[in-house]
């Protein structure tokens, strides 16, 4: 499976569309801590 697009949605929020025909919605907040994902928080940096 392959990404196709990927959309911005909302605040820390893609949406991701396969090559399938599928797509999900995921809603990033609740992993952007820490050192390598913390950085992210910065909704600028993240779009």
């Amino acid at each position: 499976m392959r990404v196709v697009n990927i959309k911005i949605v909302g605040d820390y929020t893609l949406r991701v569309e396969f090559d399938d025909g599928t797509a999900q919605t995921i809603d990033f907040a609740p992993v952007l801590h820490g050192y390598i994902f913390g950085p992210l928080r910065d909704l600028a940096l993240f779009n």
